[in-house]
């Protein structure tokens, strides 16, 4: 493990990741020696961006608590449990932004479920858009 720890910089040069946002991601989903050994046999196409996003989901899936446990965890520590759930990073301020927005866990919950797709930031900015395909109003607004 601490081999792999000295030689991260390496590989963020190596793998050409040059984004600040994907190299942390790339650090916290390659923590254990197995998920780096997994995102590079199985994952690494040469598309860094693509190919962490696949990690990711993959990894959400993998990871994902059932709401109890979910919940239990996040009165426990909100922090850890959103970046267990997430799977990427998770800061303070998004945190508080999520506050802000008045979301409750559970509705976080079981919106992170049915966006695999998009990072908490994008979640937290989107919160309040209306997804015209599910909204029972969605014909009115033609």
């Amino acid at each position: 493990m601490k081999i792999l720890e000295r030689n991260k910089g390496k590989w963020i040069d190596e793998l050409g990741i040059t984004q600040g946002d994907h190299a942390n991601l790339f650090l916290f989903l390659t923590k254990e020696e197995e998920s780096f050994d997994l995102f590079m046999d199985k994952f690494y196409t040469n598309n860094i961006v693509t190919d962490l996003m696949a990690f990711q989901r993959y990894k959400r899936a993998i990871e994902r608590s059932a709401l109890n446990v979910f919940l239990r965890n996040i009165k426990t520590n909100r922090k850890l449990a959103l970046e267990n759930e997430l799977q990427e990073p998770v800061s303070y301020a998004h945190i508080n932004l999520m506050d802000d927005l008045n979301i409750t866990h559970l509705e976080l919950y079981e919106k992170i479920i049915h966006s695999t797709n998009q990072s908490f930031l994008s979640i937290l900015k989107n919160w309040n858009i209306v997804d015209f395909e599910t909204a029972d109003d969605f014909l009115l607004d033609l």
